[in-house]
């Protein structure tokens, strides 16, 4: 669900290290990504219920729940996955800018 934070922090890196300069419509693009992004975890960590505890088969939700009791570190640890990710990316580029490298065939 969180997954499109890359998007942002690829932008970001791009920006503070390549001084990239994005379009208008990049522009709209990224924060219609932030929003999303906001949407999506806030309804995961609003969602969560504490106090459930009983698991029946009608009630799927009170699985998720003892399977993930902590909505917020989970969050926090995809953020943080993709900020290494995206910071791998931007250094892909950088490399393969400097070195004439052949495609793969």
């Amino acid at each position: 669900m969180l997954k499109g934070f890359i998007v942002i922090f690829t932008a970001l890196i791009s920006y503070f290290l390549f001084k990239r300069k994005f379009t208008k419509l990049q522009n709209i693009g990224i924060v219609f990504v932030i929003l999303g992004l906001l949407f999506v975890g806030s309804s995961n960590i609003h969602s969560y219920n504490p106090k459930c505890k009983r698991i029946t088969k009608l009630n799927i939700n009170v699985l998720i729940y003892l399977v993930a009791p902590f909505p917020l570190l989970g969050n926090s640890l995809v953020i943080l996955g993709q900020l290494f990710l995206a910071g791998m990316f931007v250094y892909e580029e950088k490399i393969l800018k400097e070195y004439d490298v052949n495609k793969i065939r």
